[in-house]
């Protein structure tokens, strides 16, 4: 369940009260993100303005790819002592004009084995968390009109009206959509699903009919229309941002929300009761132990977990 700073400041304060435990909760949110590489980014590079390039710089929070795909289709890492060049007497080794068909990293780039012309290559990277609330987060979404000059949108969230007041956004038809000023409606009903309905859309009555139905969507109606009222395929499940979302609550994925607290009260407890933050410290760093634990059994190839 997705946690906001203010409850998971309720949540510290059972423990020991403290003035204002919200920048400490941001600043454990940096940590563990950092330290267990839990914040994931999308970049995106496009290859219509190449010339001579196989070469591109990498977002400067970049920390180890996840995935790349080149035009849809995902490419392996090869080192480039295993790549093929085209020899040339007079100067340095070339690579071929074309589709790329692997990649390397180094010295913040991303480097093809082949000069891209056009296309597009997707990296999907674990990324380094920045204390500003100045991030957006990733969302499933579901835009919708309602006639009536505060349009609607379906958020997988459960935040409720803790993110009351953002902005939404998504890529549409060529431009970005926004809607401002969202606040939840907590009138709709969204339960009631037609499982063998895989439309992927969400019907007028509110009720949720799409093969996405065990996903937790909450609605929200704007504070005026989307900014593009050439809509297509509303109440269609699609990718877009809560805008500056950090503001409200942690942006890494909601099963660690409330490992942050741990930190909190230890550095809140130091001074006025050390017994209290000795025993979260050691909760703390537990989490951190127990996370990059699975995130190394995660990452065994399934072969190797077999034999372990």
């Amino acid at each position: 369940m997705d946690q906001s700073w203010t409850q998971l400041e309720t949540r510290c304060k059972l423990f020991e009260d403290y003035d204002n435990y919200i920048p400490l909760l941001k600043e454990a949110e940096v940590l563990l993100a950092n330290r267990c590489s839990l914040f994931k980014q999308h970049h995106t590079i496009l290859f219509r303005d190449n010339v001579k390039l196989n070469a591109f710089k990498l977002p400067s929070t970049f920390k180890s790819a996840i995935s790349v795909h080149i035009n849809g289709d995902e490419i392996p890492h090869i080192e480039r002592d295993q790549w093929t060049f085209n020899a040339n007497s007079t100067g340095p080794m070339t690579v071929e004009e074309g589709e790329p068909n692997y990649y390397t990293l180094g010295n913040g780039f991303i480097v093809f084995d082949k000069i891209p012309k056009s296309g597009s290559a997707d990296i999907y990277y674990r990324a380094n968390l920045q204390n500003t609330d100045n991030i957006s987060k990733t969302v499933l979404l579901a835009p919708a009109l309602n006639g009536a000059g505060n349009d609607w949108v379906y958020l997988d969230t459960t935040m409720g009206d803790q993110i009351n007041g953002l902005d939404v956004k998504y890529y549409e038809g060529g431009g970005i959509n926004t809607l401002q000023n969202i606040t939840v409606n907590t009138t709709a009903d969204l339960d009631d699903s037609d499982p063998l309905d895989l439309s992927q859309s969400v019907n007028f009555n509110f009720a949720l009919t799409n093969d996405q139905k065990d996903v937790t969507f909450q609605l929200y109606q704007g504070g005026g229309e989307w900014s593009s009222q050439s809509l297509s395929n509303t109440y269609f499940v699609r990718t877009g941002i809560i805008k500056h979302y950090r503001i409200k609550g942690p942006v890494i994925d909601n099963d660690h929300h409330i490992a942050l607290c741990d930190y909190a009260i230890y550095v809140a407890t130091a001074m006025t009761d050390p017994a209290i933050s000795d025993k979260h410290l050691q909760i703390w760093e537990a989490r951190i132990q127990e996370i990059l634990n699975q995130n190394i059994d995660q990452e065994l190839p399934r072969g190797m977990k077999e034999e372990i």
